[in-house]
């Protein structure tokens, strides 16, 4: 986001669904946004995935999406025309980043 200026933060948790539930958390992910968040810079917010099952693209991509109507309502935009294919771009970006974590931590685990 915003040429590294402002991030999501992510965390992995490898609990049972049940206990990820009772924390308010969903079952299976969920994204927060930071209070008191900054339009450019700083902490935008968070991405908590479940684990412990096997996390599935389509929950991920749930998640970005919240990320990304945060984003663009933070932001006071909205998608046209004009913005689409930058707005997609930058959705790219984020789905590779989450995903290239994800792998790192699979390396690291299989070690």
């Amino acid at each position: 986001m915003n040429y590294r200026r402002q991030w999501v933060d992510g965390y992995f948790y490898d609990v049972h669904p049940n206990t990820f539930a009772a924390w308010d958390a969903g079952r299976w992910a969920y994204y927060l946004g930071e209070e008191g968040r900054l339009k450019s810079k700083g902490l935008f917010g968070s991405l908590h995935i479940l684990t412990s099952r096997g996390a599935r693209p389509d929950t991920v991509a749930h998640e970005l999406i919240h990320l990304l109507g945060d984003y663009l309502r933070h932001r006071e935009a909205t998608i046209n025309v004009y913005n689409e294919e930058r707005i997609a771009e930058m959705f790219d970006g984020w789905t590779r980043k989450v995903w290239r974590e994800w792998q790192k931590r699979e390396q690291t685990e299989a070690e």
